[in-house]
């Protein structure tokens, strides 16, 4: 039986960033003067070249937060991808029949699209190879899965707590240092500010140190899944069990 389509929407948030939201996850299109970034090729096996080129005439470049099914639907109708060297053996193994080219990055690569400069800054934990696009002139993070309200997945493969947690610190300490004062995450409310952080760090420590009762999940989860939900304020974050 063929599964329905998920439903794309297009939501212009301000000049240069633009959301494709599919329901469950949104990719963003952030426009520079001379070039565009795609942050994220989405949950949909749609034909997203042809849509960001509605969107702008400027030349594309595909940057990947991290390689879980929910944004890399559309992946292989892209030539190139940038995504970290950390999580380009996932992407590749995950989907080995693509013919997509894989560019790598690290931490504090710089993407200059004219006038909108982006740095990215790598956050495992959810993934080993996970990174947020930090935009200092604009004081914005593009935070993938690693920051929002989520529940965060730290279930199943290749999620490390304890590296999440430092890459919750990291991402504390950056925005304090560049005055960010607004995150657009990849799941659920958007956009949130870094008092998510806080919450989720919250949330880390309670499930370490067992000083936080865990509750039965809300939200969607993938067939056969079954963790427990912790919860601090507006933020969650989803554990085995």
């Amino acid at each position: 039986m063929e599964m329905p389509k998920i439903e794309t929407t297009v939501i212009k948030i301000n000049d240069y960033i633009t959301a494709i939201d599919q329901m469950m996850v949104r990719s963003f299109l952030i426009t520079g003067m001379d070039s565009a970034l795609l942050l994220d090729a989405g949950a949909e096996n749609m034909d997203l070249p042809a849509l960001v080129s509605q969107l702008t005439k400027l030349p594309v470049t595909l940057c990947m937060t991290h390689s879980d099914g929910d944004h890399t639907a559309a992946l292989g109708r892209f030539d190139s991808a940038l995504a970290h060297v950390d999580e380009i053996p996932l992407l590749m193994s995950r989907q080995p029949e693509i013919k997509t080219l894989f560019i790598p990055v690290e931490d504090g690569h710089v993407f200059d699209l004219g006038g909108i400069v982006l740095r990215v800054i790598h956050n495992p934990g959810h993934t080993p190879g996970s990174i947020s696009l930090l935009d200092e002139k604009n004081k914005a993070l593009f935070s993938g899965d690693t920051v929002s309200f989520g529940p965060v997945f730290m279930f199943g493969a290749n999620r490390n707590m304890d590296d999440f947690e430092n890459s919750l610190n990291k991402l504390k300490a950056v925005c304090e240092e560049y005055g960010v004062d607004t995150i657009y995450p990849c799941h659920n409310t958007c956009p949130i500010t870094p008092e998510c952080i806080v919450e989720l760090l919250a949330c880390v420590k309670g499930i370490k140190d067992g000083t936080l009762e865990g509750h039965e999940p809300k939200g969607d989860l993938p067939p056969g899944e079954n963790p427990i939900q912790y919860t601090v304020g507006s933020s969650g974050i989803y554990v085995p069990r």
